[in-house]
């Protein structure tokens, strides 16, 4: 989604509350809390749009900085198949988990008489015309 229409969606209009939910939030459970320490960085390894060679350098990082995601390549590298690269081994679980995740969310907000108004750089975006707006997992109100 393009920055401009973010940045609109942040303007405040009335009655309308906006809420920003982060799909990476899912994440934790899987790693820790501590691994959202560097968000920018995680969604650089989990979206998978830098080139290969800063790609490794991300992995490299966050391999030495948490165990938690060490133990997960380590687990992808000696017990995934053989003929898939490792960066595919890495990257698919992941990216089937956050949309998953996704998923779940927007089900969510539906239930709760949300509407999703737009999803960018693994955030959702969600608004509630109600002063009760629902507490859900990975989100701040706008």
């Amino acid at each position: 989604m393009d920055s401009t229409i973010i940045s609109n969606l942040e303007n405040k209009i009335e009655g309308r509350i906006l809420l920003k939910i982060d799909m990476l939030d899912s994440l934790k459970e899987l790693w820790g809390p501590n691994v959202m320490m560097a968000r920018d960085i995680l969604y650089k390894i989990v979206s998978g749009c830098v080139e290969e060679q800063e790609y490794l350098e991300l992995l490299t990082s966050y391999y030495k900085r948490f165990s938690a995601f060490a133990n997960y390549v380590d687990y992808q590298y000696m017990f995934g198949e053989e003929d898939t690269p490792l960066l595919v081994k890495i990257i698919k679980p992941i990216r089937e988990k956050v949309c998953a995740y996704q998923l779940k969310m927007e089900e969510q907000i539906l239930k709760k008489g949300g509407k999703v108004v737009g999803v960018s750089h693994d955030y959702i975006y969600a608004e509630f015309w109600s002063k009760k707006v629902p507490c859900l997992d990975g989100s701040i109100i706008v």
